[in-house]
């Protein structure tokens, strides 16, 4: 423990050090060791011994808590990843469609608008062959006159 905590970079590897690279059976092994051996980590015993000791061993239990949760949060974290990466995925195939419908929309109003004009020229058409019509009449009727006194 002496040569643990008189290595210079001790701090640095303690702040940098990766919960997530403790293996499964280097859990079970200080778990058993704090179950065997709960006062060698009790925090006033440890400093009547090494003052320097005392937070490493706070510092061991939490970190096989942290441990500990990580292997039931990983997986979550994976699932939440997956489910991400599909939201994303969905969010562009939603504004593609939302695009596409945008598209469509728009040629809609587009030919919405050709068939009301279509529509009143249809109309004027049909007025106007309505008054060619009634002038026909008109004029067969005034032909007939006509005819009849010839």
């Amino acid at each position: 423990m002496k040569k643990f905590l008189g290595n210079r970079e001790v701090k640095k590897e303690i702040l940098n050090f990766n919960v997530h690279s403790i293996s499964k059976s280097s859990i079970k092994s200080v778990e058993k060791l704090l179950t065997d051996k709960p006062q060698s980590f009790h925090k006033d015993k440890i400093y009547r011994v090494s003052v320097a000791a005392a937070p490493l061993a706070t510092w061991v239990k939490a970190t096989l808590e942290h441990a500990t949760l990580m292997r039931t949060v990983s997986p979550l974290e994976n699932e939440l990843d997956v489910a991400n990466k599909a939201m994303i995925i969905g969010q562009q195939r939603l504004n593609e469609c939302e695009n596409e419908l945008k598209n469509v929309n728009d040629k809609v109003s587009v030919l919405k608008q050709d068939f009301g004009n279509r529509t009143r020229e249809a109309e004027s058409y049909r007025i106007e062959f309505k008054k060619t019509d009634s002038r026909l009449s008109s004029a067969k009727i005034v032909f007939e006159s006509l005819s009849s006194k010839c």
